[in-house]
């Protein structure tokens, strides 16, 4: 009898330990378009034309770097003038497994995850000028996802850049107006220790190409009138300076689309200017291995405290 309340004691106590040590649920995922992108000329609203520039020299750029348990699988590319990047998606472990990409790599993850791994998708095409032989509104889209069924770590992140040279030709000085839609996604999901974290990031800056000065910077961060020097921002739908996180079980999310608006100061005719664009997402998990749970241990030690009063009874029978 004695021997089999023991038994039910540890079968209960373990029971409770495999609960406490069933397996992660970890997710975190950025994702970040940005569409119908437009240089226009404020003063009359027309998109600006490849012969308003006496020079332009465009290069884009991405990177790619999914990780997982210090495993990796980067990607870069770049273009000059202006040419598209086609949609490219990389994962670990290679081939993007059933379970990891949500069914396209700018859609939301499905949780909880089934399999544990990271991806890293980026896409690039249009223009946002007229006159390069694409059609007007340029679309960069990027998405990062990091998930875990098992205790580890994984990473990714996404990167499109722009780099351009350019000065106007035109005789009179403009001011230009900067337009696009945005949409993100975000969220960290934790079931267990430790981390899980998501992030965007976008922003523009014009810079005197002699001497470097900051002419204009904007960096949207959903407030009108913040995140800007040398303009003035007119719609800020969304914070694209946003990230979310977890630390311990819980989840924690960010939705946001909208336009996005906002006009330099006057950009001399006589001057050359160097833009660049930074649009970025990344996504982190960290899962280490469940501790049992303090009624766990209890219940263990009880048990093993009646194998040793049970042990000690019949040492002293004998």
């Amino acid at each position: 009898m004695r021997k089999n309340l023991l038994a039910a004691s540890l079968a209960l106590a373990f029971g409770v330990s495999m609960v406490g040590t069933a397996q992660a649920s970890a997710v975190a995922q950025s994702v970040l378009q940005v569409t119908n992108f437009v240089f226009s000329n404020a003063a009359t609203g027309v998109a600006l034309d490849n012969s308003n520039f006496d020079v332009i020299n465009i290069q884009d750029s991405t990177n790619l770097n999914p990780s997982l348990n210090g495993v990796f699988n980067p990607y870069s590319n770049f273009t000059v003038g202006g040419a598209p990047l086609p949609l490219t998606v990389r994962c670990v472990p290679a081939a993007c497994p059933a379970g990891l990409n949500p069914g396209a790599p700018f859609a939301n993850a499905a949780t909880p995850p089934t399999v544990d791994g990271a991806l890293a998708a980026s896409s690039l095409d249009n223009s946002p000028i007229t006159g390069l032989g694409q059609p007007l509104g340029a679309n960069a889209r990027t998405a990062a996802l990091a998930q875990l069924v098992n205790p580890g770590v994984a990473n990714s992140a996404s990167n499109l850049g722009l780099i351009a040279q350019i000065s106007f030709s035109t005789t009179n000085d403009t001011t230009v107006r900067i337009d696009f839609d945005a949409l993100l996604h975000l969220i960290a999901s934790l079931n267990s220790n430790l981390t899980a974290n998501s992030g965007v990031g976008w922003s523009i800056d014009i810079v005197n190409h002699a001497g470097g000065a900051s002419v204009f910077h904007w960096a949207p961060d959903g407030v009108i009138g913040t995140g800007i020097t040398g303009g003035t921002e007119q719609a800020d739908a969304c914070n694209l300076q946003l990230s979310v996180g977890v630390f311990g079980p819980g989840q924690t999310a960010a939705d946001c689309s909208g336009h996005e608006r906002a006009t330099t100061g006057l950009l001399l005719a006589a001057n050359q200017y160097d833009l660049t664009i930074s649009h970025q997402t990344r996504a982190d998990v960290l899962v280490t291995r469940p501790v049992p749970e303090p009624s766990s241990i209890m219940l263990v030690g009880l048990a093993l405290a009646g194998l040793g009063f049970g042990a000690r009874r019949k040492q002293l029978k004998g």
